[in-house]
């Protein structure tokens, strides 16, 4: 059970992105329009969730958001949505990298350490995530825990 609660934890870790951009969008965004953008973001997750928890009584089948577009709006569309969604996330996940290896290499050269390539530290980082992908969920809640 511990495992499970620390997974569920880590599901919230895109916010991450969020955080780690916002000071980028005051600065080089709309400026003073950045928390009217969270605002508008809130109302459409707000929107989402009412229609989302509205379905998940009628989706009986697992595969993520695929299944509910399908159920509302047909398999072609459901498939151009889950490709959509790959996409996305495969963006936000090489955002993510860049951001990880660029503020991880100025940590460790600000602490004396050598300066590496910033590629270098994504590709270490993805390597320790399929490991752990490769272990026991009770590994990967030790490792989630710490």
């Amino acid at each position: 059970m511990p495992q499970i609660v620390f997974f569920v934890v880590a599901a919230a870790a895109p916010l991450t992105a969020v955080v780690g951009v916002t000071p980028a969008s005051f600065s080089l965004g709309n400026g003073p329009g950045v928390p009217l953008t969270f605002l508008l973001v809130g109302v459409l997750y707000l929107l989402f969730s009412a229609g989302f928890t509205a379905m998940s009584g009628f989706v009986g089948s697992c595969g993520g958001f695929y299944s509910y577009i399908v159920a509302g709006l047909g398999p072609a569309v459901g498939v151009a949505g889950a490709m959509i969604a790959l996409a996305t996330y495969l963006t936000i996940e090489i955002g993510l990298c860049g951001m990880f290896g660029f503020f991880l290499d100025n940590m460790v050269t600000s602490y004396g350490g050598p300066s590496l390539d910033w590629w270098i530290y994504p590709m270490v980082l993805l390597a320790f995530v399929y490991a752990c992908g490769r272990r026991s969920i009770e590994f990967s809640g030790v490792v989630l825990a710490c």
